[in-house]
């Protein structure tokens, strides 16, 4: 059997007078019911998850949903479950390269969906989880692109001339090369879009 509110005051005044521990129960059983049906809801089996606070179902439930919502091109969808699986994240032993993928992959789709902030915040969490430095500065230059894209010219600036200085004390090789190459074109790119074509060229070459 199923009744719903009709109000959706009543509704919360309900949920708000549960004790946190029962919110959590509820939240279980709402999810085990769902991921055990076929119904269309059960894309909302990650949010349940986490709020039954049962992380490590939470974490794998919500990384498999935002990729397949990633894949049918719901950015925000996918960003939002992204974020929810990094919330889980915080509560698990989890190896670091899986955080900095997932995180990683919420800057991709909310840079996509144009949420610039939260593209930023995604970014900045995977290059401070990250133990490697060449992959940090590539994603300082992320952070540089998103700025570019939402306008912020000096920001964008900032990171690709941080990036330009701290990539000369990685070792000889590829990885210190791309980094350099790309800060290049991050910049030469910003500075074209001040209206400043020869900083821009002078960049690029």
């Amino acid at each position: 059997d199923r009744f719903a509110f009709r109000n959706a005051l009543a509704r919360q005044v309900a949920y708000e007078g549960l004790s946190f521990q029962r919110r959590r129960e509820l939240h279980g059983r709402v999810a085990d019911a769902l991921a055990a049906s076929s119904d269309i809801r059960a894309a909302q089996v990650p949010l349940h998850l986490t709020r039954a606070e049962r992380w490590a179902q939470a974490w794998s439930a919500a990384v498999k949903a935002a990729d397949e919502a990633s894949r049918d091109g719901a950015n925000a969808v996918a960003g939002e479950l992204y974020d929810m699986a990094l919330v889980s994240a915080r509560h698990l032993g989890l190896p670091k390269g899986d955080v900095v993928a997932a995180a990683r992959r919420a800057g991709e789709v909310w840079e996509q969906a144009g949420l610039f902030d939260r593209a930023l915040e995604a970014y900045r969490l995977a290059a401070v989880t990250t133990d490697d430095a060449a992959d940090r500065l590539m994603l300082l230059l992320r952070r540089a692109r998103v700025h570019e894209n939402a306008g912020r010219y000096t920001q964008a600036l900032r990171l690709c001339g941080r990036v330009l200085t701290q990539a000369q004390t990685l070792p000889a090789g590829p990885a210190r090369q791309r980094c350099l190459a790309w800060a290049h074109i991050g910049y030469a790119s910003a500075r074209l879009g001040q209206g400043r074509p020869a900083d821009s060229t002078e960049h690029a070459q």
